[in-house]
């Protein structure tokens, strides 16, 4: 896939097309601003423009994702991130003549990092600065469609946001083709709402919400289809500026608890959002109390379970050394056949480099998933039995990296490596979590 670059004109037409719909991007992080290398493309996979920018580029660190651009700000929803991205990616940007914000985004949406500032008018990138139609585009939605709200201001905004993150949930988890297009559309609103175009974001989200509805359900509140009351209901006591807050916390909260009850209470949470919405903000408290007395007995306090995130933590770590210890084989690897591949009494050399790889495969993926379980289980019995699992795989890793292989392997002589001490660091940190 070599020579697919993007630069100059191609790019930015390419970034014009971002404004329709998210467009799939890899980038490769070079040594100096000049080699960054950067490619876009209408219909490949993210994860392999992510590996033809690492094969055409002079860096080994990758990005890749979804690329959305609104107004000025380009949006990187990442499968994959980076460190520095939005500094680098911007630089790279003006190096193509291109003054425009950067924000990253996680693939669930989280905002990671941003290089954003004030920007001064850019006419000729402003003229076509237009939401097209194309088989991507959010679609236009019917007065009808989505409760009304307050036109500007924060509330309204902060209510956009409630909602949007009500339905990340049920957008994440869809899948195939129809997954994906919301994927988009989501990674669309978000950059909507981030450049403040809070019209364009309302669309993107309640088209998401519409698509994500029940089949018959369209309204979020059948109930409120009104009966007509005997008496004019008195003005609320609590309104978006009390309610958005308590929903970002009970979210917070759910996200804490296992699979199942967490799903039960996200589906409260995005009636909740869309009572908002649709300024029922008593109907939307009263849905709130009954989240947070859920959320009272199934907190871990009330299973005394001890709290999962030094354990997620140290999974984190430990998982990341995995990562890292692939990545310095695969450098070690690069460096024997670079080394032999010249050397004629050698020449066998190279055929065998990728050997350490086979010591590897013995530090598999059983800590990480068990860990996984741990974090999420919520009993005290099976809490127990995961934590010994857990720690009889530590110490299997542990008797693994005594072997002759890894306490050799980081004075080979071909690469500057320190995987060994590394790997013994992540399993120290599971160790301690796990008590």
């Amino acid at each position: 896939m070599a020579g697919m670059k993007t630069e100059g004109e191609e790019l930015k037409k390419l970034l014009k097309l971002g404004r329709k719909r998210p467009l799939p991007f890899g980038f490769c992080i070079g040594p100096s601003d000049e080699d960054h290398l950067l490619i876009i493309h209408r219909k490949r996979k993210p994860a392999m423009l992510g590996k033809a920018a690492r094969a055409e580029g002079l860096g080994s660190k990758i990005a890749f994702g979804m690329l959305a651009v609104s107004g000025r700000l380009v949006t990187l929803t990442c499968e994959r991130e980076a460190p520095a991205l939005a500094k680098k990616m911007k630089r790279f940007l003006i190096r193509q003549k291109l003054k425009l914000n950067v924000l990253v985004l996680d693939a669930a949406g989280r905002e990671l990092e941003s290089d954003i500032e004030d920007l001064e008018e850019d006419p000729g990138w402003n003229r076509d600065d237009q939401d097209a139609g194309d088989d991507l585009q959010t679609p236009k939605v019917a007065a009808g469609d989505t409760p009304a709200g307050p036109a500007v201001g924060d509330g309204h905004r902060a209510t956009l946001v409630s909602r949007l993150k009500a339905i990340q949930p049920g957008v994440m988890a869809a899948k195939g083709e129809q997954g994906e297009k919301l994927k988009r559309v989501l990674t669309l609103a978000a950059a909507h709402l981030k450049a403040g175009d809070l019209a364009k974001a309302a669309q993107s989200i309640a088209a998401l919400e519409k698509a994500l509805a029940p089949s018959g359900s369209r309204d979020p509140a059948p109930e409120n289809k009104a009966k007509p009351a005997a008496t004019t209901p008195a003005t609320p006591a609590v309104g978006p500026a009390e309610l958005v807050p308590r929903l970002d916390a009970a979210r917070k909260a759910i996200a804490e608890l296992d699979d199942t009850i967490a799903a039960k209470l996200n589906k409260a949470v995005f009636i909740v959002s869309r009572l908002i919405a649709a300024q029922d903000y008593a109907k939307a408290h009263a849905t709130l109390q009954k989240i947070t007395q859920a959320l009272s007995r199934h907190s871990p306090e009330a299973r005394n379970d001890t709290h999962p995130e030094p354990v997620a933590a140290s999974r984190a770590a430990w998982l990341r050394s995995r990562q890292t210890l692939s990545r310095g084989l695969q450098k070690l690897k690069e460096a024997i056949d670079a080394g032999t591949s010249d050397v004629p009494a050698l020449e066998g050399v190279s055929a065998r480099s990728a050997i350490p790889f086979d010591h590897a495969r013995a530090l598999d993926a059983r800590l990480e998933k068990t860990l996984e379980k741990l974090t999420r289980a919520s009993d005290d019995t099976e809490r127990e039995q995961l934590r010994a699992q857990a720690l009889g795989l530590v110490e299997e890793y542990r008797a693994e990296l005594d072997r002759p292989f890894f306490t050799a392997v980081d004075d080979n002589g071909f690469a500057n490596t320190d995987l060994r001490a590394m790997a013994l660091a992540a399993l120290k940190q599971v160790r301690a979590a796990l008590g």
